[in-house]
């Protein structure tokens, strides 16, 4: 079973396709990324299409006239 690996919390976004976790650093979430892809794998027979570790945007929305 995933044991979170380092990361605060994640969840999953819209119908399922899309699962986020925030983690402090992108060693961390290197680290995530594969122990969420191998618990997809073992506990559902899931295979992950793809990860990608990104910073978060800390100026949030924006306007754009």
């Amino acid at each position: 079973a995933w044991d979170c690996a380092g990361a605060f919390g994640c969840t999953i976004s819209g119908a399922g396709p899309t699962a986020v976790a925030v983690v402090p650093d992108p060693e961390t979430g290197a680290r995530v990324a594969q122990a969420m892809g191998a618990a997809f794998k073992s506990a559902g027979g899931l295979d992950v299409n793809s990860s990608k570790v990104v910073r978060l945007d800390t100026e949030g929305a924006k306007f754009v006239p």
